[in-house]
């Protein structure tokens, strides 16, 4: 939980950012009930937002924070304080909990760490829980103080699927939010928040390609050449990781942020806590639509029978499979995902039947087929 949090403690605190503010002096007075004019629409292949057509983006100023996908800021603001709304995109490493212990959990973090998040006397506002297209999602409004001890209203929109956190935040003064304006900005700006739930973020494209060893996991990922087909969709798998925490390495680092497991560990170690198993096994599957297929109405769900037992003929118990918040694969679509299992950490091998193929896991150094 510490990782996450950390994180989302960063970026709920652009308002700290230098690029979000104002020198003390010639700060233009602005009447916060004026009217904001149009809004203009954000499209990416992640989500759309609508915001205030005079806002500035500033997401290049941003470029470095990988997990902000968009920022504006308000160039005109009444307060020592610049208005803003970013937009962050993250894999959902705890995606077995519901928004509302999320957001409790982020609460006490940023109570008991107001040195290190910059946030001092942090007081919920309201919480409300919602629903975006069969997605539970939450609404949190909180209030806290800066470092320059100016009062920020932080409202949250959250929306979390089986392998994605979506997240809309919207900074601004008091003022600005018990204004008529910006109650109405702020209800639009989250009415407009329209996240891609199919998006796979860098949780399932760890190995967008064949060989493993040469992604971003290094030393705890071997790279594998399998394949199987199910429902007209071809799927190699390229990928397998097995291990507890005590025997695996440093495996995962990428974009300057190194951790002691990868994410698929990240994801097996929170979803197995209850589990009598005390190791983990991960494939890495790579999916795309038989080329036999040219229309989207013959598309099928891509659900493979799974099935794993090691040497001792215990089963392995499926943890996690990241095709299943999404099972539809588009035609042209390369999809990457993962299929976690607990499992004992004494095994020596493991029978793996998915698909139409089966296959015996070694060491696990490499697979082969079963030829039945």
């Amino acid at each position: 939980m510490k990782n996450l949090i950390v994180l989302l403690s960063a970026l709920l605190l652009l308002s700290g950012c230098s690029i979000f503010k104002q020198e003390n002096k010639s700060v233009p007075e602005v009447n916060v009930n004026q009217n904001v004019g149009d809004y203009q629409a954000f499209t990416s292949d992640q989500f759309t937002l609508s915001y205030p057509y005079s806002w500035i983006d500033v997401s290049k100023q941003l470029q470095n924070i990988s997990q902000i996908k968009f920022a504006v800021s308000n160039p005109t603001p009444k307060e020592n304080f610049t208005d803003n709304i970013n937009v962050t995109v993250e894999p959902n490493l705890y995606s077995d909990m519901s928004v509302e212990v999320l957001v409790q959990n982020m609460e006490k973090y940023f109570v008991q760490n107001e040195e290190v998040t910059g946030m001092t006397d942090y007081k919920r506002i309201s919480f409300e829980s919602k629903n975006y297209k069969g997605v539970d999602a939450g609404l949190l409004v909180g209030s806290y103080k800066n470092p320059s001890q100016i009062e920020v209203i932080m409202t949250q929109y959250l929306i979390p699927t089986e392998s994605t956190l979506f997240t809309v935040t919207f900074s601004c003064s008091r003022n600005f939010f018990e204004s008529d304006v910006g109650k109405t900005t702020i209800e639009h700006v989250v009415n407009s928040f329209a996240p891609v739930l199919n998006y796979q973020t860098s949780l399932e494209t760890e190995l967008q390609i064949s060989n493993a060893l040469n992604s971003n996991l290094n030393d705890s990922v071997t790279g594998l050449v399998g394949d199987f087909q199910s429902n007209d969709v071809n799927a190699q798998i390229i990928g397998v990781e097995f291990g507890n925490e005590n025997i695996v390495g440093n495996g995962y680092k990428t974009e300057g942020i190194s951790d002691s497991f990868s994410q698929g560990f990240s994801i097996g170690f929170n979803k197995s806590k209850k589990s009598s198993h005390d190791a983990l096994l991960v494939l890495y599957i790579k999916a795309v639509v038989s080329k036999t297929i040219t229309s989207p109405r013959d598309l099928q769900e891509f659900k493979p029978k799974l099935h794993i037992a090691d040497d001792k003929g215990d089963e392995g118990e499926l943890l996690y499979n990241s095709f299943s918040a999404s099972p539809i694969i588009k035609i042209g679509e390369e999809r990457y995902g993962k299929i976690i299992w607990a499992v004992y950490s004494d095994s020596t091998e493991f029978h793996l039947t998915i698909g139409n193929k089966d296959y015996l896991l070694n060491a696990p150094n490499f697979l082969k087929d079963v030829q039945k």
